[in-house]
């Protein structure tokens, strides 16, 4: 059985975050990402993750599974009262997304969140119809600092 753990985003090394959020694999889903982030700058990435909420139950976390870093997601507090689901994980992580997303959702609701959770994908993420078969609406397209992204409510 895998163990998933949601860790505080102060948990792994800035070298651990710093090998994530520079792979072009995952880079390129990550169209408002701008450039490299040297270890320290990511650290302190992380250090403002973590202060999002002002109960850190709430997320976002740090992602270990079966003991190793796997990436970071969680909700994050967007415009108009919505918690926004992020979820950036390493590519051999890629296919507990949705395993990962639930119990984001579900720890969040737990820790006493009650937003509307949305989701907002880039275009590079082709999965609308997978996202509707999962009871998640498509509530169409929205723009982010010039970048389009397709958005979900999580119900």
């Amino acid at each position: 059985m895998t163990l998933i753990e949601l860790c505080p985003m102060t948990t792994p090394s800035a070298e651990d975050f710093e090998l994530l959020l520079n792979d072009p694999a995952v880079t390129r889903h990550l169209p408002l990402h701008r450039g490299y982030m040297t270890a320290e700058e990511c650290q302190q990435w992380a250090r403002g993750k973590s202060t999002l909420w002002a109960d850190p139950e709430r997320g976002p976390w740090s992602v270990y599974v079966d003991g190793r870093f796997a990436g970071w997601g969680g909700l994050q507090p967007e415009e108009g009262g919505e918690a926004g689901l992020a979820l950036v994980l390493h590519k051999r992580h890629w296919g507990r997304g949705l395993t990962l997303a639930r119990t984001m959702v579900m720890r969040f609701r737990s820790a006493g969140g009650y937003e509307p959770v949305v989701v907002c994908l880039p275009l590079t993420r082709r999965c609308v119809a997978t996202l509707e078969r999962m009871g998640l609406t498509h509530l169409g397209q929205v723009t982010e600092q010039g970048v389009v992204f397709n958005k979900f409510l999580w119900h």
